[in-house]
C-alpha cells in the first residue's frame, strides 16, 4: 500500500486504508506549490525610493514644454487690443 509522505499507513484491507496523518504542510512538491499560490510573496518595486525624484522631474519637464512652446501661440479672445 503506497502512502502520501507525512502520513503513516496503521491498517490496510485491499483497496481500503487507514491511514494517520503526522505532517501538515508543505514539506513536498506539491505543497509548496499548494503554499505558493495560496501565500504569494509580496512584490516590492526595486526603484520606489526614487520615485519622488522621477516624479518632480517629469513634473519640471512638463513646466518647461509648457513654457516653451506654448509661449509662442496666441489662444483666440484671450487678447484684446483697444
Amino acid at each position: 500500500m503506497r502512502s502520501s509522505p507525512g502520513t503513516w499507513v496503521i491498517e490496510s484491507e485491499n483497496e481500503h486504508a487507514l491511514v494517520y496523518c503526522t505532517d501538515v504542510g508543505a514539506l513536498t512538491t506539491r505543497g509548496q506549490l499548494v503554499r505558493m499560490v495560496l501565500f504569494p510573496t509580496s512584490v516590492h518595486f526595486k526603484y520606489v525610493d526614487q520615485l519622488p525624484v522621477v516624479s518632480q522631474l517629469k513634473r519640471s519637464e512638463t513646466f518647461f514644454l509648457r513654457w516653451t512652446v506654448g509661449e509662442g501661440q496666441q489662444k483666440p479672445g484671450l487678447h484684446f487690443k483697444c
